[in-house]
């Protein structure tokens, strides 16, 4: 069985292009490309990342 692509979502805009800032303690910190938006990212397949961006409007 083949394993589902992860993805960092955005959860501002949903979008996938997260950038990794740091980690510590808290997790890991990312950086929206697309909207500016800092800090902790969602984690999911692409059908999830789908559902992120129709739920915020996009």
């Amino acid at each position: 069985m083949k394993k589902e692509k992860q993805f960092i979502v955005c959860p501002s805009c949903g979008s996938t292009d997260m950038r990794w800032l740091l980690g510590g303690k808290l997790g890991d910190q990312y950086k929206c490309a697309k909207c500016g938006f800092q800090g902790i990212g969602l984690s999911g397949n692409e059908e999830f990342a789908k559902e992120v961006k129709g739920k915020i409007g996009e």
